[in-house]
């Protein structure tokens, strides 16, 4: 049998000895290896004068250690707990590192302590603790046990509930690994796992993880998922990540996802409208400095004379035009989206694309653009505009309206979260 640690608080019942108050009945039924016993302030001098300190040591434990809190008031939950969480760690480590079983009087002392010790417990402050509850001898002489699972399995509810509505999946997991033990059914339950690892997946943009988890899971299969194959589908997917960050008030990520989602359409939608003029302008090296399967694309300048030379004199005009641009292009160079974006706007201003003003709500992506390269310069929260989100989804439905595509989801995560839910509710509560 594993040996046993008893926590507990000194009562008022229990500060006359031989009155068989809580503490004694416990450390005579449990014969626990130590025994940790906290005194609020206004139980010090009393519990000293009694000399309960040798009167509890010669009880059936091996070891007892009095803890003197500086609790003033033991009617607030907040100085209570302020008092006692360092010790309480401290009890806790040594129960995990010798594998003991520990116990906590949940019959000595106010509602409210009472009340910290259960919440210490099932938060995992005080792991491997079960609660017990002494008789009032006059009634009857039978200690209950608690094992707190229903408070556990609310705590964790209530936890996992939050986090699944604010899409943070990976905490969830994180989460579950922690709490193992204390709520099996749910640590355990197949589609919930996978469907957290599917989600967590989708939402940090590493596709071809999240298809491999789809690929084996016969729940899953209900979603349809195939991962993205063009910078299109990767920017659907990336916009409800941004969404996500956005959500949770990281600002700093969804700039990010924002920004790096505004060159992915530009980039696309350029291809896409240059393939179907027949102007193969863009092209692809490989250079000295860079992997066997890695390549830059370029403009090929002879190409652009011949096929498009207008497209040629809209960029150079504009970069004469502009003050803060005024210099020439380096075709030699690797074409950057600063590049592409003149150029596709150099189309999307023609009078084909009146019905698709997709070329506005790349205006109004200006200042994140701005926003996107300061970050890599400073440490300081960006500038968020709310608007952005909504210009990037408007482009990607006018891109879909454009090319003919079907109408995109973007509330995967909704779907995904009330089937979480659903089984959070049946498994836990």
């Amino acid at each position: 049998m594993s040996k046993r640690i008893l926590i507990s608080f000194i009562g008022s019942h229990d500060l006359i000895p031989g009155r068989n108050g809580a503490v004694e009945q416990l450390i005579n039924y449990l014969k626990p290896q130590k025994t940790y016993l906290f005194l609020t302030d206004d139980y010090k001098k009393e519990f000293y004068q009694n000399n309960l300190k040798e009167y509890y040591n010669s009880l059936s434990t091996e070891e007892l250690e009095i803890i003197d809190t500086d609790i003033k008031n033991p009617t607030d939950f907040e100085e209570i707990a302020k008092n006692i969480s360092d010790k309480t760690e401290e009890i806790n480590n040594y129960i995990l590192e010798n594998k003991l079983d520990g116990f906590l009087n949940l019959t000595s002392g106010t509602p409210a302590i009472l009340s910290v010790l259960s919440l210490f417990a099932i938060t995992g402050q005080l792991n491997r603790t079960m609660g017990l509850y002494a008789p009032n001898p006059q009634y009857d002489n039978k200690i209950r046990t608690n094992s707190l699972d229903y408070y556990k399995n609310s705590f964790a509810y209530k936890t996992l509930k939050k986090l699944i509505n604010t899409c943070n999946y990976s905490a969830i997991e994180a989460f579950l690994v922690e709490e193992k033990k204390a709520i099996p059914r749910l640590s355990n339950n197949k589609e919930f796992i996978e469907l957290i690892q599917f989600a967590k997946n989708r939402a940090n943009c590493t596709f071809e993880e999240a298809y491999k988890i789809w690929e084996k899971s016969e729940y899953l299969k209900k979603y349809n998922y195939n991962p993205p194959k063009n910078l299109y589908e990767k920017s659907i997917e990336c916009l409800m990540s941004a969404k996500i960050s956005e959500m949770n008030k990281d600002y700093f990520q969804t700039v990010l996802k924002l920004g790096i989602i505004r060159e992915n359409l530009v980039s696309f939608l350029l291809d896409k409208i240059l393939k179907s003029k027949g102007f193969n302008i863009i092209e692809t090296k490989q250079t000295a400095n860079r992997k066997k399967d890695e390549s830059i694309k370029y403009l090929n300048e002879n190409k652009l004379n011949e096929q498009c030379p207008e497209i040629k004199e809209y960029i150079e005009n504009k970069m004469q035009s502009t003050e803060s641009l005024n210099k020439k292009i380096d075709y030699n160079r690797e074409l950057t989206s600063f590049l592409e974006g003149m150029i596709l706007e150099y189309f999307l201003i023609q009078e084909e694309f009146e019905k698709y003003p997709i070329q506005k709500e790349l205006y109004k992506l200006d200042e994140l653009k701005k926003q996107r390269n300061e970050l890599a310069h400073t440490i300081n929260a960006p500038k968020y505009n709310i608007n952005w989100c909504k210009s990037i989804e408007t482009i990607i439905n006018l891109t879909a309206q454009y090319l003919g595509y079907n109408p995109q989801d973007l509330n995967i995560y909704k779907e995904i979260n009330a089937d979480l839910l659903k089984i959070l509710k049946k498994e836990l509560n």
